[in-house]
C-alpha cells in the first residue's frame, strides 16, 4: 500500500505518490540591478525599466503563462493557454532573451551577471541562495506546479519495490527533509508539521505563495500539450 499525497488533486491520487511542488519565478541579480526590484511579469517584459539580459529555457513548460500575465491575462482566464498570444508576447522580449538549456546554465547566467533577470524553478533559486550568490526571487504570480511525481511503468518487472520506495518518499518528515534540503515543497500536508517557517517562506505551495501564484490547471495543460510543445519549438527555431 503506498501513502496518499493529499496535495496531489483528487482524480490523481491514486496514481501519484511520494513528489513534489515548485513554482517557476522570476528571479534577478541584486547586484546587477543596483537596488531595483521587478515585482511583476510587467517588469520582467520592461528593458526600460530592467534593462539587460533575461535567461530564458530552450523548453517549453512554464513558458507560455508569464508572457500571458504580462500582457495582462487574468489568472482566473488564463487556461485554456493562449498560444499564440503568448508566442507574440515572447517575441517582443526575444532580443533580450539568453536560452538556456538546462537549469544549472540558467544559476549561471544569474550568478555571474551574463543575465539580470530569468525564468527558472524556485528551487535553483533556493539553491544559488544557499550558497550566497546576491540572487533574488519573486513570488508574485509565481507558476505554481502543484505536484509531480514518479512513474512506475505498465508491467514493470520491480513494481512492488518502486511502490515502496514511493511510500518512503511520501512519508511526511522525509518529505519534509527533501524540502529543506533542496527548496522543492511537499506533496503531502502533514509534512509541515515538520517544517520550520524559515523552510516553509522558501516553498511554492505554502500559503502565502500558493495565494499569489497562478496554479496551473494539470487537466487542461495535458489537452494542449502536443499543440504547446510543437508551438514552442517552431517559435524557439525562428530567426
Amino acid at each position: 500500500m503506498v501513502n496518499r499525497s493529499d496535495m496531489v488533486d483528487p482524480p490523481y491520487q491514486d496514481y501519484v505518490s511520494g513528489g513534489f511542488a515548485y513554482s517557476f519565478c522570476q528571479a534577478y541579480n541584486a547586484k546587477s540591478l543596483n537596488g531595483r526590484k521587478p515585482e511583476t511579469w510587467a517588469d520582467f517584459w520592461d528593458v526600460s525599466k530592467f534593462p539587460g539580459k533575461r535567461a530564458w529555457p530552450k523548453f517549453y513548460l512554464g513558458t507560455a503563462e508569464p508572457p500571458l500575465m504580462a500582457d495582462r491575462v487574468a489568472k482566473d482566464k488564463m487556461y485554456p493557454l493562449d498560444l499564440d498570444r503568448a508566442f507574440a508576447k515572447m517575441s517582443e522580449l526575444r532580443r533580450n532573451m539568453l536560452f538556456y538549456e538546462s537549469y544549472a546554465q540558467a544559476e549561471q547566467m544569474l550568478e555571474s551577471g551574463a543575465v539580470e533577470l530569468a525564468l527558472i524553478p524556485n528551487g535553483r533559486v533556493y539553491d544559488l541562495q544557499q550558497r550566497g550568490a546576491p540572487i533574488e526571487m519573486i513570488w508574485n504570480d509565481a507558476v505554481l506546479l502543484p505536484w509531480e511525481g514518479p512513474v512506475v511503468p505498465k508491467g514493470a518487472p520491480h513494481a512492488d519495490a518502486m511502490f515502496a520506495l514511493m511510500s518512503v518518499m511520501a512519508d511526511p518528515r522525509n518529505q519534509a527533509k527533501m524540502a529543506k534540503a533542496t527548496g522543492y515543497a511537499p506533496t503531502v500536508s502533514k509534512a509541515y508539521d515538520f517544517i520550520d517557517d524559515a523552510t516553509a517562506e522558501n516553498l511554492a505551495n505554502s500559503p502565502e505563495h500558493k495565494r499569489n501564484a497562478l496554479t496551473v490547471d494539470a487537466a487542461a495543460l495535458a489537452r494542449q500539450n502536443a499543440a504547446y510543445s510543437a508551438g514552442y519549438t517552431k517559435w524557439l527555431g525562428k530567426a
